[in-house]
């Protein structure tokens, strides 16, 4: 049964992020289908635009196996990236392929920590003295996308932008503030970091959806593979981002 609600959210979330194209690609073949008897005036030669991407988001997991952890509402990402944007001529449509990073950091209840054989991860319950907690994750991104945009000719139009990033994990840390010793003195908001989550699957596959008008967009994502390796961390864990994107240039 876990397997089978497993599935269906990633249907669901897939139906979700591909509907806006689904739904623009049956438009024009309606409108084709009607014959376009009128002169239409052909579409002015599209420009490239939208080659830098910062995108802010709250970040969740959705979790099948909680194993007691609740991720804080002030959960947060940042992703940058460079794209190539390449218009096909007197078309709506754009193809785009980038290089970028995105860092997610998650303010937890619990503390990361090693299994007994030293290759998976489980999370124990926090100190008394905790304030607060961060598992932070960084990751290198290849992404992809179709680009929609009305009136490709402007900069100015509303744009649906359907994408999948590849990604590789490069850190991995958490980060802890509460009682303890910082240079030699006892306080109560002494840092430790610590590096190197064991058991995460380091391979990042997440699809995403932007919609937005100019340089201005909402966002969202969601991690098709689990974050943990099977049997070396919490079962089930799909991070999750819904944010704001600005493209500038």
């Amino acid at each position: 049964m876990p397997l089978q609600n497993d599935r269906m959210k990633h249907k669901l979330f897939t139906l979700i992020l591909f509907w806006p194209v689904v739904s623009y690609v049956m438009a024009q073949e309606g409108s084709q289908a009607k014959g376009d008897k009128s002169n239409k005036k052909p579409i002015s030669i599209p420009r490239m635009q939208d080659q830098v991407l910062i995108d802010i988001h709250a970040s969740q997991i959705l979790r099948e196996q909680g194993a007691g952890v609740s991720p804080r509402w002030m959960s947060y990402g940042l992703t940058m990236a460079m794209f190539y944007d390449l218009p096909m001529r007197r078309t709506p449509l754009s193809l785009a392929i980038g290089a970028g990073f995105t860092n997610e950091n998650y303010f937890i209840n619990r503390e990361v920590s090693r299994t007994s054989d030293g290759k998976g991860t489980e999370f124990v319950p926090a100190a008394p003295n905790l304030k607060r907690y961060k598992f932070s994750l960084t990751m290198l991104e290849v992404p992809a996308e179709v680009r929609i945009r009305f009136k490709p000719e402007r900069r100015n139009t509303v744009k649906i932008n359907l994408g999948f990033a590849l990604g590789y994990i490069v850190q991995s840390k958490t980060k802890r503030v509460g009682e303890g010793l910082q240079h030699g003195q006892t306080t109560s908001k002494a840092k430790v970091k610590e590096y190197n989550v064991a058991g995460l699957d380091n391979l990042r596959l997440t699809p995403y959806l932007r919609l937005g008008w100019s340089r201005y967009n909402i966002s969202a994502r969601y991690q098709v593979n689990p974050l943990f390796r099977s049997g070396q961390g919490p079962i089930g864990w799909h991070p999750i981002s819904v944010g704001f994107s600005l493209t500038p240039f």
